[in-house]
């Protein structure tokens, strides 16, 4: 049995050095926001997007670009 995508199930993060370009390009290349950029109380801040196959993956950066990640 092939596994597939779903909204269950553990989400692995990737550091990125700007989650607002990061998340653009993403959407660029057929990517869905699941969650926009979020800021943290420790500074960093993080995004969660659903790859065109349905697989979540989740985004952190400890220095967020301004553009795109709310406050």
């Amino acid at each position: 049995d092939a596994a597939l995508p779903s909204d269950q199930g553990t989400i692995v993060y990737v550091g990125v050095s700007d989650l607002g370009e990061t998340v653009e390009r993403a959407v660029a290349l057929g990517a869905a926001v699941v969650m926009r950029p979020t800021s943290i109380p420790d500074g960093s801040a993080f995004a969660i997007i659903r790859d065109p196959l349905g697989n979540r993956l989740g985004l952190w950066s400890r220095r967020p670009s301004h553009s795109g990640v709310g406050r």
